[in-house]
């Protein structure tokens, strides 16, 4: 986010929906790509709507059980 002159604004401490959406984020799989949906209030995210995982063709594996 930026500042009225311009600048990057400091961030703070993060809330604790701001930690679990970071923690979320952190625990994907990291050799998919993926697509998230998020539902904010005001700045504050407040519901995640879809995770979706995104694979290329010959990269499809079966799902561990």
């Amino acid at each position: 986010m930026s500042t009225e002159d311009g600048g990057d604004k400091p961030l703070g401490p993060l809330t604790p929906r701001q930690a679990e959406l970071l923690r979320l984020i952190q625990n994907l799989d990291p050799s998919a790509r993926h697509t998230i949906k998020i539902l904010c209030r005001g700045a504050e995210p407040w519901e995640i709507q879809e995770v979706i995982e995104h694979r290329q063709i010959g990269e499809v594996k079966p799902r561990k059980a």
